[in-house]
């Protein structure tokens, strides 16, 4: 009896530790992030600075181009670019761009696909955070996101938190926000009403996701003031 009773100790013993082996490696792997992430968390601070003075400088020529009517206009991002403004001008505390649990936001941008990861503090969804998102103008100021796959570190999770967040924070800045499915992935379509001022209309007209940076293109019209404005 006494030796049945070893028997059963020992084996209750052994799958607990199993459980408990399988539970820290599924931790681990929640926690470890992917290589573009890492890689760009170890980037040194004053070269970020010095890759956002660059983002912040493409962004102020765009602003004079955008305000021509005559010329189509064009703005290209690069992946060190967008990731240096990110680090300076997002990390800051009064940046409210993301939802609070959302700390330390990088992307890198590839052939037809944009990687996005964040490290995520959100009850139980702790961990590395990282989804790919496909983007297209499918006509002018319209702009279609779709979610193709979500991650904690590398294990795949279910998209409807990750998707909530990202509604979260599109719709914590303004935008009107229709959900969709296309191929069993969430899409959100957003339309974008662009105007410099009050007197040109801006027509976002083309995103494209390039290998290590973004394009993005389009027209500005005059818009007709009434009297009443």
């Amino acid at each position: 009896m006494r030796r049945t009773f070893r028997l059963i100790a020992y084996s209750l013993l052994a799958v607990l530790l199993v459980l408990l082996i399988t539970l820290y490696a599924l931790y681990l792997s929640a926690q470890r992030p992917p290589k573009f992430y890492r890689d760009n968390l170890e980037v040194a601070a004053e070269i970020q600075q010095e890759r956002n003075k660059e983002m912040l400088k493409k962004i102020r020529l765009l602003n004079n181009d955008v305000q021509k009517t005559d010329v189509p206009w064009e703005g290209r991002f690069s992946n060190e670019e967008i990731n240096g403004y990110l680090t300076v001008e997002v990390g800051k505390a009064s940046s409210n761009l993301f939802p609070p649990e959302i700390k330390e936001p990088r992307l890198h941008i590839g052939d037809r696909q944009l990687d996005f990861a964040c490290r995520i503090e959100q009850g139980h969804l702790t961990g590395i955070l990282h989804f790919a998102i496909d983007a297209a103008v499918t006509e002018p100021n319209l702009l279609t996101l779709r979610l193709k796959h979500v991650a904690l570190g590398r294990l795949p999770i279910a998209a409807e938190r990750p998707a909530q967040l990202l509604l979260d924070a599109l719709r914590s800045q303004g935008y009107t926000v229709t959900e969709g499915m296309q191929d069993g992935d969430p899409t959100f379509t957003i339309p974008l009403d662009l105007k410099y001022g009050k007197t040109k209309k801006v027509n976002l007209e083309s995103v494209e996701l390039l290998e290590g940076g973004i394009r993005i293109s389009g027209t500005s019209d005059e818009l007709r003031v009434t009297s009443d404005e």
